[in-house]
């Protein structure tokens, strides 16, 4: 058989392979996004978590000792703390609002709660294309053992 011969009828496999490694490329690009996005996930409750500790244990800071308030680039304000004290808090688009803390303590309770869920979709995600990515990198493995007379189709 001549080499062009034998080159025409590996085309169909190389060509189902470089389409699966096209995939299994597409695969990773997605896992480094949500691992990525798992990561924001993770420091943006980090964040509440400590919000809502801080707002939990004002009643227990002593009065009239002053606290260091960050408020940005390493920079600090010394507040007294105050047990009726309102707070600021985001309320989307670049816009706050005052509110009591119990408020505040709901809201941010209820934001964890839907960063938690959204952990957990971007979890289960991640661990499908990842199965996926496996399986696909297992079949192009297999393909690749297989000698090239075994892929070709049996002649009448």
């Amino acid at each position: 058989m001549s080499a062009s011969r034998e080159e025409t009828e590996s085309g169909p496999v190389e060509a189902t392979v470089q389409e699966a490694l096209a995939r299994l490329e597409e695969y990773r690009n997605e896992l480094t996004s949500l691992l990525r996005q798992q990561e924001l996930l993770r420091m943006s409750l980090t964040e509440h978590e400590r919000a809502t500790q801080t707002l939990e244990e004002w009643d227990h800071l002593p009065q009239g000792s002053p606290l260091l308030t960050p408020v940005g680039a390493e920079t600090f304000v010394k507040v007294q703390p105050d047990a009726n004290q309102r707070v600021l808090i985001s309320i989307g688009s670049g816009l706050a609002a005052e509110v009591e803390r119990a408020k505040a303590l709901e809201i941010l309770n209820e934001r964890k709660q839907g960063l938690t869920n959204a952990q957990r979709e971007v979890s289960e995600q991640v661990q499908r294309v990842d199965s996926e990515a496996q399986m696909l990198s297992q079949q192009i493995e297999a393909v690749m053992r297989t000698p090239p007379a075994a892929t070709r189709s049996p002649r009448p």
